[in-house]
């Protein structure tokens, strides 16, 4: 059975990217997203595709909505089961991701279409009338079939290299008429690594490994042992130097996570945002950063009810709201 709504407040939002790739070598599933589930608002899944027709397709069939996860990796215990219907019915990150939802009935989650790799076909789109009729269909279609409670864009816009902050950012929106209200600050989990280099400020000749990828830790896995961290208030920065192997990460800390909350709080912003879960720590750890934000923003949060009911869903176990 679900949870009754909680109280509607409009207050903070606290949002994070769920990544379905995470499921993998991260070994980061739904049920490690739970333990977050009281902290956060709004959950974005990445990600979906765009083909040039306007059709949003799914990026990862098997983990969105076929895997099939054993009773530990399942929010309630119970384990998918295998059965003929199999076909008729909804499984994967969606159908956990919908259970936690009716645990925290203050929890949307939203599909994020796009990304660094699957936004090159935005632009031809949204340019063609009858495309973009296509896109809406699909995507809605998505909306009810899945679960879900939205849909946005992600595609990282890179401008030319200049002097360009946050706060010029944010007081360019709002001189555009874009409400304070409505605009959510992103905040990385991961740290940006140099090597061969003296430090901040100064020439590097390579970068790392990284975590995951070349040039890029997880915040959970900083500062690197060896390495000390320095953080300087006036630029809002923190970072790490390890002399020994001459690697330098520049990330935000809890130190800098809480410098943006309080400027969050002056300048009237609805919240943060996070890329992306997996690679904070889990919000009972002294650094995590969601939980920082929790500390600073959960006194009054987002609590408009997520949606449950889904009758016109092609999955037979989501038109029943997962009832056995």
């Amino acid at each position: 059975m679900a949870a009754p709504p909680p109280p509607v407040t409009n207050g903070s939002v606290i949002a994070g990217y769920f990544v379905n790739w995470g499921i993998y070598a991260r070994n980061y599933n739904v049920t490690d997203l739970a333990k977050n589930a009281q902290c956060l608002t709004h959950i974005l899944y990445a990600f979906a595709n765009l083909e040039p027709s306007g059709q949003v397709i799914l990026g990862d069939v098997w983990a969105d909505k076929d895997k099939h996860f054993s009773p530990e990796q399942t929010v309630d215990g119970r384990g998918d089961p295998w059965s003929d219907n199999d076909a008729s019915n909804l499984f994967g990150n969606f159908k956990q991701l919908y259970l936690l939802k009716q645990r925290y009935r203050h929890l949307k989650v939203s599909l994020s279409i796009g990304g660094w790799t699957w936004s090159t076909n935005f632009a031809g789109v949204a340019a063609d009338p009858s495309k973009r009729a296509v896109f809406v269909r699909s995507a809605v279609q998505h909306l009810g079939d899945l679960g879900l409670d939205g849909i946005g864009h992600q595609s990282a816009l890179h401008g030319p290299p200049g002097s360009l902050h946050c706060h010029q950012a944010v007081a360019d929106y709002i001189a555009a008429g874009v409400p304070a209200s409505k605009l959510v600050m992103g905040m990385p989990a991961y740290g940006r690594a140099f090597s061969q280099t003296n430090g901040p400020q100064c020439p590097y000749q390579d970068t790392p490994e990284g975590s995951w990828e070349k040039g890029q830790y997880d915040y959970k896995a900083l500062p690197r042992p060896g390495a000390q961290e320095s953080h300087d208030p006036q630029q809002v920065a923190s970072w790490s130097y390890d002399p020994v192997k001459r690697e330098y990460v520049t990330y935000d800390s809890p130190v800098v996570v809480q410098t943006k909350c309080d400027y969050i709080g002056q300048m009237g912003l609805a919240g943060a945002m996070f890329w992306e879960l997996s690679a904070d720590h889990p919000v009972g750890h002294p650094r995590s950063l969601v939980h920082t934000v929790h500390r600073a923003l959960g006194h009054h949060l987002d609590s408009m009810p997520n949606h449950l009911d889904y009758p016109a869903s092609q999955y037979a176990n989501m038109r029943n709201s997962m009832q056995s």
